[in-house]
């Protein structure tokens, strides 16, 4: 489903790299799209923060339904999980270490809209 995406963040990762990358992916029409973003961190080379203008103008052209960035790291880390259940939002990362890239969906909106029952669903798994 995401093949050519995942081209288009793997080489733009390795272009860049050993700088963290960052980004959205977009829904326009019936495609999604890679839309790039500054990575504003002061700490490029092992953290990735999204420049918040980039996001503004993301949603003007379409609906932001994932994001994505890449890492030296050989797997996604805990931050990464919380980004996306946070955000709502899935994520692709990809760690250049190992030449792989890992999907994340956020487990939050299993949660919502349900009535709270005690000794039911009072604690997350």
């Amino acid at each position: 489903m995401f093949e050519l995406l995942y081209n288009e963040i793997k080489e733009y990762a390795l272009k860049n790299k050993p700088e963290e990358i960052c980004g959205l992916i977009l829904n326009v029409g019936e495609k999604n799209y890679v839309f790039p973003c500054k990575n504003v961190s002061f700490y490029k080379e092992n953290s990735s923060i999204l420049n918040p203008i980039n996001y503004l103008n993301a949603t003007k052209i379409g609906k932001v339904i994932g994001m994505y960035h890449s890492q030296p790291n050989d797997k996604p880390s805990i931050l990464d999980e919380i980004n996306s259940i946070n955000h709502n939002l899935f994520s692709i990362i990809y760690c250049w270490n190992n030449d792989k890239f890992y999907f994340i969906e956020p487990k939050l909106k299993d949660y919502l809209n349900k009535d709270f029952k005690i000794g039911q669903n009072d604690c997350f798994e």
